[in-house]
Order: structure tokens, then sequence, then C-alpha cells
């Protein structure tokens, strides 16, 4: 069964409550996520998976995509993604 890699977010993480920044904020974030949201429209399953920090320190990431009712074989994409990708350094404590 195929599944398809693709971004989690068409441009790069903002930092946190970004979209709740008025109306542009959060259509900005809405587009962002557009795979995102066609993905959960059409009920397939799928996964967001870290892939690392970029040089800004904010996290980067991949999605999978899976076939309807391919639970399984996307789980095990993911496993795979996975064990390719360095751990990410634990996350600070806020101040």
């Amino acid at each position: 069964m195929p599944v398809i890699l693709g971004p989690v977010s068409t441009s790069r993480m903002r930092e946190p409550d970004y979209d709740l920044g008025g109306r542009e904020a959060a259509d900005r974030a809405w587009r962002d996520l557009w795979l995102t949201v066609v993905v959960n429209f059409l009920g397939l399953p799928a996964l967001a998976l870290p892939t690392g920090l970029g040089s800004d320190g904010m996290p980067t990431g991949v999605q999978l995509i899976g076939p309807m009712f391919g639970e399984e074989v996307l789980l095990d994409a993911g496993r795979a993604v996975e064990a390719g990708v360095p751990s990410l350094p634990p996350v600070p404590s806020p101040s």
C-alpha cells in the first residue's frame, strides 16, 4: 500500500500562539496547514512526525498519509521514519 510523505506545514513553524494574533495570523496559519486540513476532511489516516530542529531552533517535521483503513501500514512507515531521525533535545521548562 502506498504512503504519501508530505509537509506538516508549508512554512516554517512560528512562535507558540502565533495564530491568536488576529484574523490575518489565523488565516495564514490555516493556509500553512492546508495539507493537514485536507487529509482530516478526507478521513485518511495520517501521522505528523518530528524530524529535528531548524537553524532557528523551531521544530521541523513531516506528515505521512496512508490509504483508507491503512493504519497498520502507516504506523510501520512512521516507525521507519522515526528510526532514521536523531532524538530531539528535551523541551526546556518555561521560566
